[in-house]
């Protein structure tokens, strides 16, 4: 009977520490006076945008790894430099930087804690025509 209870404890606990905890991966457009906007992505590009507020001791990090096997760190400036970059899908300029941002707690409480900038694949480089 105790192993029951305990079980039950246990996969309240780790579904009620998931719930209290959101990842999403979208478009960052925007990073001012401590706040940080998500387009998400959907389906037929139908996400929604949201504004969420970053804590003090967010990490921000650039996809990939140093040689150490630690990601990359970069600062607010840099995150600002690549959402103004921006970046070109068939021809359309388009302006913020593809992302992941975790966050913990839930509606109004909402808090950003990490930030990840960059995604998967090595991309393409255009070749100069000779």
């Amino acid at each position: 009977m105790f192993r029951r209870y305990m079980g039950a404890m246990l996969v309240m606990f780790l579904v009620g520490g998931l719930a209290l905890a959101g990842e999403y991966t979208g478009l960052i457009t925007k990073y001012e006076d401590g706040k940080i906007t998500v387009r998400t992505f959907g389906k037929k590009g139908k996400g929604k945008e949201m504004t969420l507020k970053v804590t003090k001791d967010a990490k921000m990090t650039k996809a990939g790894k140093e040689k150490d096997d630690e990601p990359t760190k970069i600062s607010a400036k840099q995150l600002n430099e690549a959402i103004e970059k921006g970046f070109e899908i068939k021809g359309k300029e388009i302006k913020g930087v593809i992302g992941r941002v975790t966050t913990k707690g839930e509606g109004a409480d909402e808090e950003v804690i990490a930030i990840q900038i960059g995604g998967r694949g090595k991309g393409t480089k255009k070749k100069d025509a000779e």
